[in-house]
């Protein structure tokens, strides 16, 4: 039964408003097919076991509504697919007897970017499962709007083109120039030069995020660590169909 209702939630809140057009402030550079509003589906659930806070991303006004059902599809599965399981830890750390205080889940997200058919949402996953405290993640959701797909780092520059030399510089000047500031491991470096197309980034007008998680760079009390490379240093590369600087 629960495995049901969680089907119908999903297929319920995809389809929401999905025939409406909402008026939107887009770049006019914007591809009329691909001007979208997003929305903030709000769920909260509060037990004994399970603090669940979450925001959840809703894209409405997209012309295909098959992407769009498929996109918002996507964002609710992973981020009630994250609030089950740590739900699931704590049933099992009550029947346990280890339950201090309830569990947490928490979404929280921004839009980064969203024009020429490109949208960019980074969304924060924290969880709390007991302990000194909590862990955050970020997950980035690069998006083509024209079919759903998620784009890489191969999708936004030109092939043959040494993105990875350029990004891996401009994040090791700027670990360099903030070193005073920023308690960095003393592999710090050495991390960023095995830069590889798995590295987790985000889309915004000024430039690409690239991002590292709690404890690859530096303590947790640093915080994630995002890098902002701009557009200025990648411009000769960039696929200029999705990214116009």
């Amino acid at each position: 039964m629960k495995k049901i209702i969680s089907a119908l939630l999903i297929i319920s809140i995809a389809l929401i408003n999905t025939g409406n057009a909402f008026a939107l402030d887009q770049n006019s550079n914007a591809k009329e097919e691909c001007k979208v509003t997003v929305r903030n589906f709000h769920y909260e659930k509060v037990t004994d076991v399970i603090k669940s806070n979450l925001d959840v991303p809703n894209i409405i006004g997209l012309k295909n509504l098959r992407i769009q059902r498929k996109i918002n599809a996507m964002f609710i599965k992973d981020i009630f697919s994250f609030s089950r399981r740590i739900e699931k830890m704590a049933l099992k750390a009550q029947k346990d007897g280890v339950l201090r205080n309830p569990y947490e889940a928490y979404t929280r997200f921004k839009v980064a970017f969203n024009c020429n058919c490109i949208l960019s949402i980074p969304v924060t996953f924290y969880e709390y499962t007991g302990g000194a405290h909590g862990n955050t993640v970020i997950k980035a959701y690069n998006l083509n709007l024209k079919n759903g797909k998620t784009l890489g780092y191969k999708d936004i520059f030109k092939k043959g083109f040494d993105y990875k030399t350029i990004i891996v510089n401009e994040i090791q000047r700027q670990i360099k120039e903030n070193k005073n500031d920023i308690p960095y491991f003393d592999d710090a470096l050495d991390t960023v030069a095995k830069f590889t197309d798995e590295q987790p980034f985000y889309i915004t007008s000024e430039g690409l995020v690239v991002y590292y998680g709690l404890y690859e760079l530096a303590p947790y009390v640093a915080g994630i660590q995002e890098f902002t490379i701009p557009y200025s240093l990648l411009k000769d590369g960039l696929n200029e169909d999705l990214i116009k600087p």
